[in-house]
């Protein structure tokens, strides 16, 4: 395999909004902050850009009534919808929001990691926040899958809930929803990726 140039990473900006988000007042806008990949052995460099956007389409789907591959038409859908809220009542003085902001956050001989945090508000009690975190094949771009980094994985979940019953003070035995969260069926469990 030809080696090519190395890989490397820039980011890109795109933002879309309507109204003075600088106030509180009708304003609804997105915001997105994302690494592209340059360069790297064969087509690593567009498969993990491939996986972002991916990761990024799925973020704003959750926001809209519509299924689309494209960020700009998602975004107008989301502005659309905060609009024809808007309209039905006038008196909301409101802000919608999704902001998405995303880095390199480790790269190795043969690893490359990426976070994905999305930070959005589109009516409700509160806002909502949550992070996804990608790792690629720094050769191919291959998006892997949490087998494909460790070994053994019921000794991670173990240690994992470990962590998290420490970090929450649940003493062991103690049920994980009883005390507060709901896992399925009441077992600990790590996201999928």
């Amino acid at each position: 395999t030809a080696q090519g140039t190395p890989l490397s990473f820039d980011s890109t900006r795109y933002v879309k909004q309507e109204g003075n988000c600088s106030r509180a007042s009708h304003c609804v806008k997105i915001s997105l902050n994302y690494p592209v990949a340059h360069g790297g052995q064969g087509n690593a460099g567009n498969a993990i850009n491939e996986a972002v956007h991916r990761q990024i389409v799925k973020i704003m789907e959750g926001q809209s009534e519509i299924r689309s591959d494209s960020i700009d038409i998602l975004a107008g859908d989301f502005i659309r919808q905060f609009n024809e809220l808007y309209k039905k009542f006038p008196s909301m003085a409101n802000q919608w929001f999704i902001e998405i902001d995303g880095k390199v956050v480790n790269t190795t001989d043969k690893i490359v990691s990426l976070s994905i945090r999305n930070f959005s508000f589109a009516g409700g009690a509160h806002p909502n926040t949550y992070e996804t975190y990608l790792n690629f094949d720094i050769n191919t771009g291959r998006l892997l899958a949490l087998t494909d980094v460790v070994n053994d994985t019921a000794k991670i979940m173990q240690l994992a809930e470990n962590k998290f019953r420490s970090l929450h003070h649940i003493r062991p035995g103690v049920s994980l929803n009883d005390a507060g969260f709901m896992f399925d069926k009441d077992r600990f469990f790590l996201p999928s990726n």
